[in-house]
């Protein structure tokens, strides 16, 4: 008799922990980067590693400094191994003859790694792909800063970059910066989660013109740009221009266009200075209106305070009883409420069950 009220015990445990269960919140997939490398003797080649998975990157990028900050953690699922790492120094393009050129201007400069910590050593080396190697992908580099990091089996480690670049600026004043993501490629598995930050100092949400891909949102002063469980398939990328409202600019224009540019300027910083009194259907109808006019910059800033403000709704007002967002005074969600019921009427009969059977 004692070795069925048992088998009562761990069944109710079990439907317990089943409904238990229900309650957790289940991640949702959403949505470089250093890279693995091959040597040759004329040069290093990016290339694909079967035991390294990237667990996760934070960056964060300076548009006034050009500094950047990358921290990335790294786990070796194989044996113990030296592993060459790099990182992409100057990048090549192609002119309109289809011939290959060295673009100076994306260069990185003060390129610094380590290893939990620890400073490693760094070469700047040329790149150079054997010619019947089929793995790479689309942009190529003239050079790599590598760098040797070890890895025990099973270890999961943080390897840190800093560096400085130089944005690309054109001769109409567009400022165009980003992040090479694609290089995550090189590790085994999705990229588990990355997290790239544009901290944008005194560029206003009106004088950025475009971004690349989408998700990006504001977080503060910042362009943040997040995935999850990915294989990077484009670069990231912004595009400002700081001149087009300057005085310096306008006078050499129209009177015509100087008058709308302005105007449209006001409104703008309007908008700015009075989004935290705005009503959800008031920025919304703002955020069409700037769709319409394709004014991207200040269509992400609106896009993301109105995200903001719904999840605020969703999950921080407290609600009437009959919302299913809301949470009672105890932080308990009107969700969970009739799981929580089941799971103590469950328990209840359970003990119910053994009680009796030991009578």
């Amino acid at each position: 008799m004692q070795g069925k009220n048992v088998k009562i015990f761990k069944l109710s445990l079990l439907l317990i922990l089943a409904c238990l269960i229900t309650c957790l919140p289940i991640s949702e997939k959403t949505a470089a980067d250093d890279c693995n490398m091959g040597r040759t003797p004329d040069g290093v080649y990016p290339m694909y590693d079967s035991s390294i998975t990237m667990v996760s990157e934070d960056v964060s990028i300076n548009l006034a400094t050009g500094n950047v900050q990358c921290i990335f953690v790294f786990r070796n699922d194989g044996p113990a191994k030296d592993v060459l790492m790099g990182f992409p120094g100057v990048p090549i393009i192609k002119d309109e003859e289809n011939q290959y050129l060295i673009e100076e201007r994306g260069s990185i400069r003060n390129f610094a790694a380590s290893d939990n910590g620890t400073p490693l050593s760094v070469k700047m080396e040329k790149h150079n792909r054997p010619t019947n190697y089929s793995w790479a992908w689309d942009m190529e580099y003239a050079d790599w800063y590598t760098f040797m990091v070890h890895f025990e089996s099973q270890e999961t480690k943080t390897v840190s970059n800093s560096y400085q670049v130089k944005n690309t600026v054109y001769s109409n004043g567009d400022i165009v910066t980003g992040y090479v993501i694609t290089t995550g490629k090189a590790w085994k598995d999705n990229i588990g989660q990355a997290r790239i930050s544009f901290e944008l100092g005194d560029v206003k949400p009106y004088e950025i013109l475009w971004v690349k891909p989408d998700r990006f949102i504001y977080k503060g002063n910042s362009l943040l740009w997040q995935d999850f469980d990915f294989e990077p398939e484009s670069d990231l990328a912004i595009c400002y221009n700081q001149c087009k409202y300057k005085d310096e600019y306008l006078n050499h224009t129209s009177e015509e266009f100087k008058y709308e540019t302005i105007k449209k300027l006001a409104g703008f910083e309007q908008i700015l200075d009075n989004f935290e009194s705005l009503e959800l259907d008031e920025l919304q109808e703002l955020l069409e209106t700037m769709k319409q006019e394709q004014e991207e910059g200040m269509a992400l800033f609106l896009a993301s305070r109105i995200n903001q403000l719904d999840e605020y709704e969703k999950h921080v007002l407290v609600k009437d009883s009959d919302n299913s967002f809301g949470k009672d005074n105890k932080g308990v969600s009107w969700q969970s409420k009739p799981v929580l019921i089941t799971v103590l009427i469950i328990l209840a009969v359970s003990l119910f069950i053994i009680i009796a059977k030991r009578k």
